[in-house]
């Protein structure tokens, strides 16, 4: 009201910005844009599906009650009480927690308090740590095996950052076997794989 505010400041000390910004209005000026583009074909979407047709048709194929049908059995209800171990007999089955990880969302640095702070047994890394790069430069096979780094940190030797990763990790058995304490990758849609038909579930 007194005018003491850092725009109006900056009007009084240069009266000249006050007209410029006053015919300023930027949302109007987004929204006329955006419908600039839309209607001639070059908004962002339009775009990535002329440089990728596949997109177009991938889009247009989604069926979400596909990806639901495709994941009720295999993640857990998040207010589901926690399915343990110990209470199998009342569950029948157990929840493996699942961490979706999201590229430049600090994934690495979960990860780091998942192995050094709770000294959980984890399926999958980031590959950008120490660690992870000590875990992609060890065979990965098969067989379901718990590897223990020099710093204490306890992975399992498979490559879930991958689809043939989560591929052999499914023959491996990871989902029903119990080994990892949760498991961290950026495919959940293929990692639901791992626990079909299995009387185990995944928990994100």
């Amino acid at each position: 009201k007194v005018g003491d505010d850092t725009f109006s400041i900056t009007e009084n000390k240069d009266p000249s910005s006050l007209t410029a910004t006053s015919d300023f209005n930027v949302p109007q000026m987004i929204l006329d844009k955006d419908d600039e583009a839309v209607k001639a074909g070059n908004d962002t979407f339009s775009i990535i599906e002329k440089e990728n047709p596949s997109i177009s048709t991938a889009t247009s194929d989604f069926n979400s009650q596909e990806v639901l049908d495709w994941y009720k059995d295999s993640y857990w209800r998040w207010n589901h009480p926690y399915r343990i171990a110990e209470g199998t007999e009342v569950w029948g089955g157990v929840d493996v927690p699942v961490f979706w990880r999201v590229p430049l969302s600090g994934a690495t640095t979960v990860e780091q308090i998942i192995t050094h702070c709770y000294h959980m047994i984890v399926a999958g890394t980031t590959g950008t740590s120490k660690d992870g790069k000590a875990v992609r430069s060890q065979n990965i096979s098969e067989h379901l095996s718990v590897l223990t780094l020099d710093n204490g940190a306890h992975y399992l030797n498979i490559d879930m950052s991958t689809k043939e990763g989560i591929q052999t990790a499914k023959k491996a058995g990871l989902g029903q076997s119990g080994v990892a304490d949760v498991i961290l990758t950026r495919y959940l849609y293929n990692v639901a794989e791992l626990f079909k038909d299995t009387g185990h579930t995944g928990r994100c």
